[in-house]
């Protein structure tokens, strides 16, 4: 997505792409495109210039804040889908966990019973 203003041009796409984010080059595009908009004064017969100026910030930052939250499913959806994997391979050491806790049980009972034989004698 592109915004435009006569010589002003912000490009956002270059900074925020699927897999990558660059905080510093967007950070700092953004803040050259702003020096264009930044400490300037309108007279009464620019009101229009204004108002087009305000629209075009606007359109940009939704446009910004549009991309941010198709990101943030992205990553979120992503993550789900890591954290159910990484679910199923505790699963799989659970399991193994699991039959060598009932091989040491059943040694704890064997011993358990020997003593109380042993005793009892």
């Amino acid at each position: 997505m592109t915004v435009s203003n006569r010589q002003t041009e912000i490009r956002y796409t270059t900074y925020v792409t699927r897999s990558h984010w660059n905080f510093n080059e967007l950070s700092e595009a953004l803040d050259t495109a702003l020096t264009k908009f930044r400490g300037k004064a309108y007279t009464e017969g620019q009101r229009a210039e204004a108002e087009r100026d305000r629209t075009i910030l606007a359109v940009f930052k939704k446009t910004l804040n549009d991309r941010r939250i198709q990101v943030e499913k992205e990553l979120s959806s992503k993550c789900l889908e890591f954290n159910d994997q990484m679910n199923e391979l505790f699963q799989m050491i659970d399991s193994v966990i699991s039959e060598i806790d009932s091989q040491i049980e059943a040694m704890e009972d064997l011993q358990q019973d020997a003593r109380e034989l042993q005793n009892q004698r």
